[in-house]
């Protein structure tokens, strides 16, 4: 199972704390759960994920493990690549 769509802010709450919990919950209480799309939003709401802060060094932290697959959109061509940062590419490590 994949979750197409997830992200966070800190509307209502500490974002990088959300992030730490699903992360640690995401194994044990839904271990069917085998990977998920960033939701990477400038919009009212803000679910930019931004380098440097507390929440990207919680989603860092988060997706370090065995448990999930590194980047493969650094590979693809650059007109499909997610405009996350400013240079997807320097980003990448094969």
């Amino acid at each position: 199972m994949m979750l197409g769509e997830l992200a966070s802010n800190n509307h209502g709450g500490n974002e990088a704390a959300w992030i730490s919990r699903m992360f640690s919950e995401l194994p044990t209480r839904y271990p069917r759960v085998q990977g998920f799309l960033w939701y990477q939003e400038k919009s009212f709401w803000d679910f930019w994920l931004r380098p440097g802060t507390s929440a990207a060094r919680a989603f860092a932290a988060g997706v370090s493990g065995d448990r999930y697959a590194r980047n493969a959109f650094c590979r693809l061509p650059a007109l499909t690549r997610p405009q996350i940062v400013a240079n997807v590419a320097a980003h990448c490590q094969a």
